[in-house]
């Protein structure tokens, strides 16, 4: 009974994604930002990869390329490592990515609410899931390691409240 309600569930996922790779490839797809990012961050938490929707949502980030924010690059990068797939045609959002994400701009964007809209805490752990991310699928540049193995910034992390409750 069990394996029947999974299959069944998993049917209608199937079909779930097939409609929204088929409204993403649509050319009259208008939909914000946040609601890509949403999709992502979906697929990426739940580690489904499905290569046909991430292909159509980087087309669709891509076109949009100059209105993405710092939290929708992110959201690619996490998503896309966490998959472990590189999309079809997503160096331009990768180069996007090295020239314009830095501790200090996730840092900044999370001051105003930016990546995950708590305020600068937790940035540094942020920074630390982009760079591996990066890494993970060989994108990621010489300034992007060394920021994150500076005595610096590993001691910020080891001396983050969420980190002492961790460490005996």
């Amino acid at each position: 009974m069990c394996h029947l309600l999974f299959l069944l569930a998993l049917y209608s996922l199937q079909r779930c994604l097939s409609a929204l790779c088929e409204a993403a490839s649509s050319s009259n797809f208008s939909s914000p930002a946040s609601v890509v990012r949403s999709l992502l961050t979906s697929l990426g938490q739940l580690r489904f990869l499905h290569e046909k929707l991430l292909d159509q949502l980087t087309s669709w980030m891509t076109e949009h390329i100059t209105e993405l924010k710092e939290k929708d690059l992110v959201t690619f990068a996490l998503t896309t490592a966490s998959l472990n797939y590189v999309p079809r045609d997503s160096d331009a959002l990768y180069k996007k990515i090295s020239d314009e994400l830095s501790y200090e701009a996730v840092t900044r964007s999370r001051r105003g609410g930016g990546v995950s809209g708590r305020g600068g805490s937790g940035s540094e752990v942020i920074w630390l899931d982009v760079v591996w991310s990066l890494a993970v699928l060989k994108r990621c540049n010489a300034e992007q390691l060394s920021s994150v193995l500076s005595h610096d910034y590993y001691n910020k992390l080891l001396c983050k409240d969420y980190f002492k409750k961790c460490i005996p």
